[in-house]
């Protein structure tokens, strides 16, 4: 008797496919589109507010404001020798980039780039977000402008954060191979507390240039496939000897399990199927395609 073979795993899901058909539809509908992943791990209403590092923390405006200050020069006069940066929006982003809390938020202009850090360490206790935001009509709504904000190398980020009323998209300089490869950009926060869905009462959410995707568990198989077929991993957007490093242990322990598993299914003498909405359905590869 024939062996069957349960290949379900094998193929995105419905759900996933409608997600996929939401994202293509804001982006073709947007002049430019960011994305932002967040694995809500410890959020308490689900998913984290849009938030930037800086005004997460739990303080008055007051020392929000002398925090950013203090670890704004520290990092400025202790590493210097290190990243030999004077302008000062230059370091803002080297800030950020690793890791001190600031006023930015970080965005990437490719979803498969938001997909890994929304799923990077995700514990599935809630549905991880992607978040789709259209920078420039933001930056049309909140300050009447047809672009990205783009800093003066002369401009004073000390001088001119105590007048940032609303968020801002920025257009930084790609000053390191990190931002890069993951494409990244940033919204500026602006002296308020509120997060980005939340600011001028929630008009980005009202006028769709700002949008949810929630993602859960049940689509994990689904976004492990995905990244794989994009070719995004730890080394693509860590591109040092830490990032090989791990990508390394992750591919060798996953080219093992496939080894395994091939070696014990013989798929090649198996009856295929695959469960689907409307029942168990046979799968019969194109012979076509390897022609």
């Amino acid at each position: 008797m024939e062996k069957e073979l349960d290949i379900t795993h094998y193929f995105f899901s419905e759900g996933w496919l409608k997600i996929i058909d939401e994202v293509t539809f804001f982006s073709k509908k947007s002049r430019l589109v960011w994305y932002r992943g967040q694995n809500n791990n410890k959020a308490s209403n689900e998913r984290y507010p849009l938030l930037s590092g800086l005004f997460r923390q739990p303080f008055s405006l007051e020392e929000i404001l002398e925090w950013e200050e203090i670890s704004y020069k520290r990092f400025l006069e202790n590493g210097y020798d290190l990243h030999k940066t004077d302008n000062q929006w230059d370091l803002l982003y080297l800030m950020q980039q690793y890791g001190v809390k600031t006023r930015l938020l970080d965005w990437s202009e490719s979803f498969a780039v938001a997909l890994y850090f929304a799923t990077r360490n995700w514990q599935c206790q809630n549905p991880c977000s992607i978040w789709l935001l259209d920078p420039l009509r933001l930056n049309e709504i909140f300050h009447n402008l047809d672009e990205l904000k783009s800093m003066s190398k002369m401009s004073s980020f000390l001088e001119e954060r105590k007048n940032f009323t609303k968020s801002m998209a920025l257009s930084p300089r790609m000053n390191t191979y990190r931002s890069m490869f993951q494409k990244g950009f940033f919204t500026l926060q602006g002296n308020t507390k509120q997060g980005l869905e939340e600011e001028e009462n929630g008009i980005l959410l009202k006028e769709h240039v700002l949008k949810h995707i929630s993602i859960g568990p049940d689509l994990r198989n689904d976004v492990e496939m995905f990244l794989e077929l994009s070719g995004i991993n730890q080394f693509t957007l860590f591109p040092d000897l830490t990032g090989l490093a791990s990508y390394v242990n992750q591919w060798t322990t996953v080219d093992l399990m496939k080894k395994k598993t091939h070696q014990e299914t013989k798929i090649e003498v198996c009856k295929m199927f695959r469960r689907t909405p409307r029942g168990k359905a046979v799968w019969v590869e194109d012979e076509n395609t390897y022609k």
